[in-house]
């Protein structure tokens, strides 16, 4: 049902075949959702050239070569229906052109292809393709962000411009990943454009600029800026501390009075 306003609903087939949209109000950002609700779920490919150009559109790609009409494609194309708006699916006619004997081929921009040779079921194809097109350290989206936040972790926030976005996040990430695989579980670990979110700064005691880095334990309501070199060892122990209860949140204030002498005395 509709339980406030502004929203949006995909019908399909019937009523019961619903689905609320989450992502970006913008013009594009509803263009591109809507782009991947049309046609079928699961796109057929002929060749590995078509491969090849395919994945190089999209950032994210699951493949198949079972036959459609089998159970294991079956299981494969549920699992697309309720991931499209996620990432693309394909199935490959030629078996070949996955240069895998892997059930499922995942193609993945931000690091190597992941295969799947488990169940062909649609809980467990739809659970390992989650998991697996999630980066450790990846964007922050509209689109994206309730994916992030359902990890029930803290939120390590690192804001980069556009222009870093596009050029530099490889080489800002570089010396900060150590420390991210070595406390995976601890945040989610996300990057967001400045551009688009930088008015969230001053909340988390950030001065506007970029890189910049925080903590947002939304669930403490505590926020932890980070200020100091963007250097495996010093991320390292920003990360430590904040683990060991050592780290001391920041807290908001406002600049004092230039005179404070009447009765009533303004604190800060």
């Amino acid at each position: 049902g509709v339980r406030g306003y502004p929203t949006i609903k995909l019908f399909r087939k019937s009523e019961k075949d619903t689905k609320d949209y989450e992502g970006d109000r913008s013009a594009d950002g509803m263009r591109k959702y809507l782009e991947g609700q049309a046609g079928p779920a699961v796109r057929v490919i002929e060749s590995k050239e078509a491969l090849d150009d395919f994945v190089a559109q999209n950032k994210i790609v699951a493949a198949t070569a079972f036959a459609p009409g089998s159970d294991e494609y079956k299981a494969f194309e549920k699992a697309a229906n309720s991931l499209r708006d996620k990432l693309r699916f394909v199935q490959v006619k030629d078996a070949s052109a996955l240069s895998s004997d892997a059930k499922v081929v995942l193609f993945r921009d931000f690091d190597a292809n992941a295969e799947f040779n488990g169940d062909m079921k649609k809980k467990a194809i739809t659970e390992w393709v989650t998991t697996s097109s999630t980066p450790l350290w990846g964007e922050l989206t509209m689109t994206n962000a309730r994916d992030h936040m359902s990890k029930n972790r803290p939120l390590l926030l690192l804001f980069l411009s556009g222009e870093e976005i596009n050029t530099k996040v490889k080489s800002i990430l570089e010396p900060l990943l150590p420390v991210a695989q070595e406390y995976s579980e601890l945040f989610a670990y996300v990057y967001l454009n400045n551009d688009q979110f930088g008015q969230h700064q001053d909340r988390l005691g950030l001065k506007g600029t970029t890189p910049a880095i925080a903590i947002d334990n939304y669930e403490a309501n505590t926020k932890y800026p980070y200020s100091g070199e963007l250097t495996t060892e010093a991320f390292r122990d920003f990360v430590k501390a904040f683990k060991e209860g050592t780290l001391e949140p920041h807290m908001r204030s406002a600049e004092p009075p230039a005179e404070n002498n009447e009765p009533v005395k303004i604190v800060v």
